[in-house]
């Protein structure tokens, strides 16, 4: 038998071969509690007309084109004999609950939070001075669009998702009055994934299932109750979408430049910036075990984004659930960046905030993350001053809800 949703206990790490998580994966969309693993993706951003004629839409949308974390595990058993399967997620902007009539004060009711509940309803752009954000720098299409919402389709073959692709722009069509693809291709070196900057990436990921590996996390980090489904077993997540521009020339040269300023190798120098090697190995595993910032500097990135413990020595940890994709078009490449979580402002609010973008984590005079901080400037490297610059550009994205399947079914009531 099913357990109440009264007894659906998220405090802790969850048992795959449970009926909670059963209960639990039968609404709750794919993609949220494992990656899905294909090497190709699409996300399609639109923004709908509203009304019924939206909230229908979105219904059958679901219904086509959504998998659940269920279908993605027998889809995951399957894979390696049907590489055509394609794997669906839909998320929706508070601007897009707001289309289908949702009043503010059911928002509030649904997505409140005790902890700066109003990162999801304000949207992505209210929050631009504290992520550091430039709206200058975004694309023509974020700066002229809110979004309401997205479909990212993933498979193993480009073809069956060109074809998924087609349909589903036929779909949206019916009750969007923008649309906007974001292609993206893993970048796959002996199976393994890159990021454009030549780094390994999606290593050490955590996870919620009792069974992970490494950092096993309690699941209500990730999954947070969908109060305007009908059913109180429903869940879904939080999404940050943030499409990432990397200038890798930029970048290549700025770590010449600091291997020439430390008489070291580019490898090296490289090594410094991020906190690893670029086949994904840590300059040193225990940061506990470096408290001056000798062997990797209090400002690389790894080190800024998951410090390990604080200067007294309390572990700390923030779980963001990344699920990037690498995108390469027109000359230019980067990241279409999804983090999933329960809480946007406790947790990617709090580690751009106090964290990444805070000058004086994790001790004073650290300076912003050497990767993705804003502002840059001149930081200590080893005992040399030297500015690396800062090769990342935020060009558009917003916060999203992946609600349950539950919960878009309803719409069609």
């Amino acid at each position: 038998m099913p357990p109440a949703p009264s007894a659906i206990d998220l405090t802790r790490p969850i048992d795959p071969a449970s009926d909670t998580w059963k209960t639990i994966a039968a609404t709750l969309q794919g993609n949220i509690a494992k990656p899905h693993g294909r090497e190709y993706a699409v996300m399609l951003l639109f923004v709908v007309d509203g009304g019924a004629e939206a909230r229908a839409g979105l219904a059958d949308l679901a219904g086509t084109f959504v998998t659940s974390a269920a279908q993605q595990s027998v889809q995951g058993q399957e894979k390696a004999d049907n590489p055509t399967t394609v794997l669906g997620n839909l998320g929706l902007s508070a601007g897009g609950y707001r289309k289908l009539g949702f009043t503010e004060q059911q928002l509030e009711k649904a997505f409140a939070h005790r902890y700066d509940r109003n990162w999801f309803l304000d949207g992505m752009g209210a929050k631009a001075v504290a992520l550091g954000d430039t709206p200058d720098h975004l694309e023509q299409f974020y700066q002229s669009k809110k979004l309401d919402g997205y479909l990212l389709l993933a498979c193993a073959d480009a073809a069956a998702l060109q074809q998924a692709c087609q349909s589903a722009r036929t779909a949206l069509n019916g009750f969007c009055s923008a649309i906007h693809e974001e292609p993206g291709r893993q970048i796959l070196r002996n199976g393994k994934p890159y990021e454009p900057f030549g780094f390994r990436d999606a290593i050490a990921m955590p996870g919620i299932f009792d069974t992970t590996a490494s950092d096993k996390q309690p699941a209500d980090t990730l999954l947070f109750r969908d109060r305007l489904a009908q059913d109180r077993s429903c869940f879904g997540t939080f999404v940050v979408y943030r499409k990432l521009e990397q200038d890798v020339a930029g970048f290549e040269r700025s770590v010449q430049g600091l291997a020439t300023a430390l008489g070291s190798t580019p490898g090296d120098a490289a090594a410094l910036l991020v906190g690893r090697r670029q086949d994904g190995t840590l300059l040193i595993p225990n940061f506990s075990h470096d408290p001056g910032g000798n062997v990797c500097p209090f400002h690389a990135h790894v080190r800024k984004v998951n410090p390990q413990t604080t200067v007294t020595g309390n572990r700390v940890n923030i779980p963001l659930y990344r699920r990037a994709t690498p995108y390469a078009a027109d000359g230019k490449q980067g990241l279409l960046f999804l983090a999933m979580q329960a809480n946007l402002g406790a947790q990617f609010g709090m580690l751009v905030r106090t964290w990444m973008n805070s000058p004086d984590f994790p001790v004073p005079g650290t300076g912003t993350d050497s990767l993705l901080g804003t502002p840059g400037g001149v930081q200590d490297w080893k005992g040399k001053r030297h500015d690396v610059g800062r090769h990342v550009t935020f060009r558009g994205g917003e916060f999203f809800f992946l609600p349950s399947l539950a919960f878009f079914r309803s719409l069609s009531t």
